[in-house]
């Protein structure tokens, strides 16, 4: 099986959203105002999941961690060998090109 915990951020719209079981998002949070916490430079955000039960664990967005340990992720049938990705997808407001660079991706193992 191919096993999926994913969270987007809607600019747009400020909101966060994780990856359901059924392959949807669900909105989790709502931001009053857009992040300041390095305005325009970074945004730190980290996703924890459990490997073991299949179920996210939290996310910290900046300076505020969610609770998710009540949710699972999306799960589907697949023959590939165990594997780990990590995906970033940008979008734009406005038709135009923009840059984002991606600073200290990291992975860890056994996290509390």
């Amino acid at each position: 099986n191919t096993f999926n915990f994913v969270v987007r951020w809607n600019y747009a719209a400020m909101t966060l959203a994780y990856l359901n079981s059924s392959n949807t998002f669900t909105t989790f949070a709502t931001l009053a105002t857009q992040p300041r916490y390095f305005p325009n430079l970074f945004y730190p955000m980290k996703l924890v999941v459990d490997l073991n039960t299949l179920r996210y664990v939290r996310f910290i967005f900046g300076r505020t961690e969610y609770d998710l340990s009540q949710f699972s992720g999306y799960s589907s049938a697949g023959a590939l060998s165990p594997i780990l990705s990590v995906r970033l997808y940008l979008t734009t407001l406005a038709a135009v090109a923009k840059t984002c660079y991606v600073d200290d991706a990291i992975v860890t193992l056994n996290e509390p």
